[in-house]
């Protein structure tokens, strides 16, 4: 499958990786920062361009790994190139597919969303991650089956309101979770310790999550409604009325829910 590339940061990235990996030919990157095209396009054997008009019309794919306000700007774009008859995809889990009705002429769009959070410094087991697939029609529905299972072993056909809901389920366990570890960081570093020492729990709690559902194994002060306890932690966030509130929310959700 000939296949462009929309996007050089880390999701683009990634996916340009696993796709040449696997024997896919990705032909051409673009990217509004040239620099970035060429960088990846040159990893990726392909062609490069961050001029809309030099985009490549003759591929099998499209896949737009950008920023979410910018999908139906780009789509626009593509339909405006004349590319409005070749399979075009973007990779967000929060935009729905009414986001390609910007560009009414397009006759084949879908949705190739990896579940995953992806940096640059960690490569990623693509065979691991699941792959939510949509798409308006049926025959293009069984190309990116096709695809996702050559990139993936867990491949999921969802429709936008399910995946709208598992991006806020992954926004809660990954961004909210990295958040709180940030936090927890720099409650260490202003008592003169170091955040590895808590590395171990965090890795307990998550090893949890394979023996049982999180409620089930939801442990602390909150759950147990250990008052005095909750009242020493408040004392310490003295002066930070940010981190007070957010433990006050932690502990009325936790409370509230189990």
């Amino acid at each position: 499958m000939r296949i462009v590339l929309i996007g050089a940061g880390n999701v683009a990235t990634h996916f340009g990786r696993k796709l040449m990996e696997v024997g896919e030919q990705v032909i051409q990157v673009f990217s509004r920062n040239r620099l970035k095209a060429l960088q990846l396009a040159k990893e990726l054997e392909a062609a490069a361009t961050n001029d809309f008009a030099e985009i490549n019309t003759d591929a099998d794919l499209y896949i737009l790994a950008v920023h979410d306000d910018a999908i139906g700007e780009i789509a626009a774009q593509l339909a405006e190139n004349g590319i409005t008859d070749k399979l075009i995809v973007h990779t967000s889990g929060a935009t729905p597919m009414r986001v390609f009705e910007a560009a009414s002429t397009l006759k084949r769009v879908g949705v190739f969303y990896p579940l995953q959070t992806f940096s640059k410094i960690r490569k990623p087991d693509f065979q691991k991650i699941p792959i939510c697939i949509e798409a308006r029609q049926e025959d293009d529905l069984t190309i990116l089956l096709n695809l996702a299972h050559n990139l993936s072993n867990k491949v999921y056909h969802i429709n936008d309101e399910q995946r709208a809901s598992l991006h806020l389920a992954a926004v809660f366990v990954n961004n909210f979770t990295n958040h709180l570890f940030a936090i927890g960081e720099k409650i260490q570093t202003d008592s003169g310790l170091h955040f590895e020492m808590l590395l171990p729990l965090i890795h307990e709690t998550v090893a949890k999550l394979t023996e049982g559902p999180p409620a089930v194994m939801q442990t602390g002060p909150a759950i147990r409604h250990d008052e005095a306890t909750i009242l020493r932690h408040l004392h310490l966030l003295s002066g930070q009325p940010t981190l007070q509130e957010i433990y006050q929310i932690m502990t009325k959700s936790i409370q509230q829910t189990l």
